[in-house]
């Protein structure tokens, strides 16, 4: 660190770290002759153009320190830190819309509402899809470079792939998938039959019971794989806390009813 040799050199010090703030102290006293609204619209946009310059500069410093953080990695850690960060995000997007899902209302009797709950399930469906394909890149990437992955320290990305492959999960998925396709017939039907099944037209009511039977089954199977996955979950984590922030929210699903 170069040392101050004089006076002289220390004011200019102070003066370079500190004009920053001081400066509209100095512009209002050699403006005093300036209206107190316009010296206040003055040192408000100085000030708020100073807040944006040390935000941006902060910025600029997360982006360089992560992006030296990521320097030290090879090509392929890198390119399975990103995997695992999109994985990451595709699951909570599953989440949210499964928590979204599950916090309509329990009883729906509008056809808009039916109509808004399919173009929804639509929307999870999707959300389902993008999950899976992240969840095969990532298993199928750190299968591939296992081996080295345990020389190199990263063996939590082994425990999420072994999650994520493992029977318990792989059927929690399918079922959830079952789940939502049963679900989504039974509202295309009292959709298209609203009407009559409003009437209590007899063969309607008839189809819609059978629906709506077959839909309570695939609930009570999802609901057994989802409680299935949760136990297994808690037990993983307990032994490996830090991976909680890459694995689904441990919630249990309630059935819907479509009428009453």
């Amino acid at each position: 660190m170069p040392v101050i040799q004089n006076k002289g050199q220390l004011w200019a010090v102070i003066v370079v770290l500190f004009a920053p703030v001081t400066a509209p102290y100095f512009f209002i006293r050699a403006n005093s002759e300036s209206s107190l609204k316009k010296k206040i619209v003055l040192v408000t946009v100085f000030y708020l153009c100073f807040f944006i310059v040390c935000t941006g500069e902060f910025y600029l410093f997360s982006k360089e320190k992560a992006y030296l953080a990521m320097a030290r990695h090879t090509p392929e850690e890198r390119q399975m830190i990103q995997m695992s960060e999109e994985l990451m995000a595709s699951t909570i997007a599953l989440d949210e819309a499964i928590k979204e899902l599950e916090s309509m209302s329990k009883v729906i009797s509008k056809r808009t509402a039916i109509g808004e709950a399919l173009s929804f399930i639509g929307i999870v469906q999707v959300k389902i899809i993008r999950n899976k394909n992240d969840v095969e890149r990532f298993t199928s990437f750190i299968q591939y470079y296992k081996a080295s992955l345990e020389k190199e320290g990263f063996r939590d990305f082994l425990f999420i792939e072994d999650f994520f492959i493992n029977p318990i999960v792989t059927a929690y998925l399918k079922g959830l998938e079952e789940y939502l396709a049963d679900f989504k017939s039974l509202l295309n039907y009292t959709f298209d039959n609203f009407e009559y099944i409003d009437a209590k037209s007899p063969l309607e009511l008839k189809n819609y019971d059978a629906y709506y039977l077959n839909y309570r089954r695939s609930v009570d199977r999802y609901s057994l794989l989802c409680t299935q996955r949760i136990k297994f979950q808690r037990s993983l984590l307990e032994k490996h806390p830090g991976l909680e922030r890459y694995l689904p929210t441990m919630i249990q699903t309630d059935f819907l009813k479509v009428w009453e």
